[in-house]
């Protein structure tokens, strides 16, 4: 569960912006975290409560918005989702496994190095693998205070 060492990051990163924003009350904290990270929101929104305890951010809202993975074909500018990647290697691979039958989400190590997308898609339009992922990766922290 990386959800943790995340989660200390998240909390480091929105400190230090209220340090160079010189804020004095943190009301709310949106966290972006890109779909293609494969993180669980429950763990990370646990995670940061521990880790802002005693700080400015104790009494902050943290806010969970997941930024959906897009792609985009630099052959031919189809643009596709990671649920038309799960069916890509569904048909690779003919099987349906890759789908976890609890939360629907998908069971490709996209939890631990994001970058092997590029290994398991193709575009859905021209089947090229030259393409880039157009949002959707990392997690990005944004601190609204006074």
């Amino acid at each position: 569960m990386h959800e943790w060492s995340v989660s200390d990051g998240i909390v480091r990163a929105a400190l230090a912006a209220v340090a160079k924003n010189s804020l004095k009350k943190v009301e709310e904290v949106v966290v972006y975290v890109g779909e293609l990270a494969q993180l669980d929101i429950s763990i990370l929104e646990e995670a940061v409560k521990v880790f802002s305890e005693n700080t400015v951010l104790e009494r902050a809202r943290f806010r969970f918005e997941v930024v959906k993975a897009e792609f985009e074909c630099k052959k031919c500018g189809a643009t596709w989702t990671l649920k038309d990647v799960a069916k890509i290697i569904e048909e690779e691979t003919k099987t349906s496994k890759i789908l976890d039958e609890e939360g629907g989400e998908y069971d490709i190590p996209l939890h631990y190095m994001p970058e092997i997308v590029y290994a398991f898609s193709r575009c859905p339009k021209c089947g090229s693998r030259d393409f880039e992922v157009k949002s959707g990766l990392g997690v990005k922290v944004e601190v609204r205070g006074e």
